[in-house]
């Protein structure tokens, strides 16, 4: 069986995914995805939990659902790809990583995910670096780039930025998982272009109760309608946040992964002088700390998130599976790498790198449940199943 790997956010599934894995399975047997949990990699809580996520990729044509563990999910590109990267090494039976693309040059992402690796671009980045210590990091390693080897179109889209990142890792470790780009269709997660709706606009549709039919695809729609009552409205998270940063000084947080001092320093002022979470992060941010860098360093500040706990994956959760997954399941746990959990409430079965790990993420559970619609207590993700089609 020809197995092709997913790693994604679905935040919520819709039209764009679907056509993703509907291509993918025109290559292959089967497509498991590697899904966030509670917080996607722009600091933000999901729209619904992983499993609610979970189902819809079933239902999307996904065959098995595996979790991107905390805090790999809520991480830049580089460590977002570190930790998909780390599941899909560990799990070993993956043929081929598929990704949508901008400019769906499988050679041109290889190309520049190889160079970015070499010692001549290593050694310019740092050099950058030294002199230029007020230029926005993005700005610096883009400009190094070409610098050395001129221009790409790969640095053109987000989505071609990770697939740079997840070649990149896949060169590290000198994996024999192919590749396949997948052209992206659709508007761009701003809502600039035509097509498809961007996840941007659905989820805001969805706080606003104006999500249809002609958003996402029927199943999407359907579990958001059962489920209304237990959407995660990051616009609630001001109150956890506020009661950090008003009661710790900017020394406390710092060293926190992510962070520096001057960030520390203005996020603990936006906190103070503002009541909603996107005025804090409106004030806090500027040409160098964009408003996805300011929620995950927000982030790794109140869950005390330090450098050390991104060095490796130590586990996946089984979070959905149709009859082909769970086949590949049972084949998959004689030889992976890491544990796979099923039963989140036996993870300390697994060994203490294991525990701590899945208690980062048991952490990260807590503090989304304090923006649900509905509450919850942060221990129900403890007895809950994968759904098994």
């Amino acid at each position: 069986m020809r197995i092709c790997a997913v790693i994604c956010e679905f935040n919520p599934f819709h039209f764009g995914h679907e056509y993703i894995v509907t291509e993918a399975k025109k290559h292959n047997d089967a497509v498991i995805a590697v899904m966030s949990g509670a917080f996607t990699q722009r600091g933000e809580t999901a729209i619904l939990s992983k499993y609610e996520r979970a189902i819809m990729a079933i239902e999307g044509g996904c065959d098995l659902v595996l979790e991107l563990p905390f805090p790999f999910c809520s991480a830049g590109a580089e460590k977002f790809a570190h930790g998909g990267i780390g599941v899909i090494n560990g799990i070993g039976c993956i043929d081929e990583l598929v990704f949508g693309s901008e400019c769906a040059d499988a050679e041109e992402i290889k190309k520049v995910s190889g160079n970015l690796l070499t010692d001549r671009f290593i050694t310019a980045l740092n050099g950058a670096k030294g002199r230029n210590a007020d230029v926005r990091y993005a700005d610096m390693y883009f400009g190094t780039y070409r610098n050395e080897f001129g221009a790409t179109p790969v640095f053109d889209g987000s989505n071609d930025i990770l697939a740079v990142n997840y070649v990149s890792e896949l060169i590290r470790l000198n994996s024999k998982t192919e590749i396949r780009p997948i052209k992206r269709v659709g508007k761009s997660y701003n809502g600039i272009g035509n097509g498809i709706s961007s996840a941007t606009e659905i989820r805001k549709r969805i706080i606003d109760g104006t999500v249809s039919r002609d958003d996402v695809p029927e199943y999407t729609a359907e579990i958001i309608a059962g489920n209304i009552d237990k959407i995660y409205d990051y616009s609630r998270m001001f109150a956890p946040f506020a009661s950090y940063f008003r009661l710790h000084g900017a020394a406390d947080f710092s060293s926190c992964y992510d962070m520096t001092d001057e960030l520390a320093y203005r996020i603990g002022n936006a906190f103070d002088k503002s009541t909603d979470i996107n005025t804090s992060i409106e004030y806090a941010s500027n040409r160098n700390y964009s408003g996805s860098r300011v929620r995950r360093a927000m982030l790794n500040a109140i869950l005390s998130m330090y450098e050390s706990d991104y060095r490796s994956v130590e586990y996946t959760a089984v979070l959905a599976a149709n009859k082909t997954g769970r086949e590949i399941l049972a084949n998959i746990r004689k030889t992976s790498a890491i544990p796979i959990i099923t039963k989140p409430a036996d993870y300390k079965s697994f060994g203490e790198a294991v525990s701590a790990q899945f208690e980062l993420s048991l952490r990260a559970d807590a503090l989304a449940s304090l923006c649900r619609v509905s509450p919850c207590r942060p221990s129900d993700v403890l007895t809950r199943s994968p759904y098994m089609k």
